[in-house]
């Protein structure tokens, strides 16, 4: 999903949805540092550790 030129994605986190797009930070602990259509990738904050989400491909 596009806001405007942001490319955003929809997550849950503790049962709740959120939307968000690079440089959001979700709860203080991770920070979203980019949004494709294949992947988001996450900064958990607290130790520095990347992390990638693969979004699968429509069928």
């Amino acid at each position: 999903m596009a806001d405007g030129e942001r490319q955003l994605v929809f997550l849950e986190r503790n049962g709740e949805p959120i939307r968000v797009a690079a440089g959001d930070a979700i709860e203080g602990l991770y920070r979203v540092d980019s949004v494709s259509v294949s992947s988001v990738v996450f900064t958990y904050l607290p130790l520095g550790v990347t992390q990638t989400l693969a979004i699968p491909a429509p069928n």
